[in-house]
């Protein structure tokens, strides 16, 4: 359901800013380079985060670490979509230099590989810290980074409405690392 709203949030948010360039007399919406990049970097990682999510959803150890992986799946998904709707709406592709996809590429596969030789709490605790730092990045590059050369409303918006989900992520696995699991992992 939060999900759901996170989409409805994504599609208002655009709307408000497509009838404020209406309002100044913008008669169509413009993404740049940039921006189409940003869009392609966070659905391509949000791609090595559902493939990451699929695997700890059927061999995390515990329920709890199962269940956000699924709650991770749901949000990424929609994120990925989100990404994938904006960049058709301006009909643009999901642009990204082949060296940056190859690394975000190499990065997940790697980070799989090692969950894929660990069972048991020894995974749940491996993968969990490389949801909590792999958020933490992403919460880092989509404040400071992201947002300051993104040129259009609309991927500001998109910026802005995944924020709160990045930082649930990161903030569920870090509860779970430390055993303060709240009711949050759904």
């Amino acid at each position: 359901m939060r999900y759901t709203a996170l989409l409805g949030a994504i599609g208002t948010m655009c709307a408000l800013a497509t009838a404020n360039a209406s309002a100044q007399g913008i008669t169509h919406a413009v993404i740049t380079l940039d921006d189409s990049y940003i869009l392609g970097v966070r659905a391509s990682v949000d791609q090595e985060e559902i493939e990451t999510a699929r695997w700890a959803a059927t061999h995390g150890s515990t329920k709890p670490v199962r269940d956000f992986a699924q709650s991770l799946l749901r949000g990424h998904a929609n994120a990925q979509n989100a990404a994938k709707d904006l960049a058709a709406q301006f009909k643009t592709e999901l642009k990204i230099p082949g060296d940056t996809s190859q690394a975000i590429t190499k990065r997940g596969a790697a980070a799989r590989a090692s969950l894929r030789r660990l069972s048991g709490a020894k995974f749940d605790r491996a993968f969990l810290i490389a949801i909590r730092d792999e958020h933490t990045s992403e919460i880092d590059k989509v404040n400071n980074w992201y947002a300051s050369v993104a040129a259009s409303d609309s991927v500001k918006a998109y910026l802005h409405a995944i924020m709160p989900t990045l930082v649930k992520h990161q903030q569920t696995a870090e509860q779970l690392l430390t055993g303060k699991r709240s009711a949050a992992v759904r």
